[in-house]
């Protein structure tokens, strides 16, 4: 609702396929090598998304740091596989 109230509609859009693009890039798949280290980074950035749905203040590090973290072990991990 934060993001609705001060974006709109299009800005609760883009923050949405944003976040979309998001899990489907950590999704953990089967075929992979380091099955359960993606399974924590996707579990790590799905728990920060449920944190934000029942923070009442702003966007924090909780949300982004990991988010960061996440995206960048996982584009190490596709240069190793």
């Amino acid at each position: 609702f934060k993001i609705l109230l001060e974006e709109g509609i299009l800005g609760l859009g883009a923050f949405m396929v944003f976040l979309g693009w998001v899990f489907y890039a950590l999704y953990p798949r089967k075929n992979t090598g380091n099955y359960l280290l993606n399974q924590t980074l996707f579990l790590m950035v799905f728990c920060g998304a449920v944190f934000q749905l029942f923070n009442t203040g702003y966007f924090q590090a909780v949300f982004w740091l990991p988010l960061g973290v996440a995206l960048a072990a996982k584009s190490v991990l596709k240069n190793y596989e």
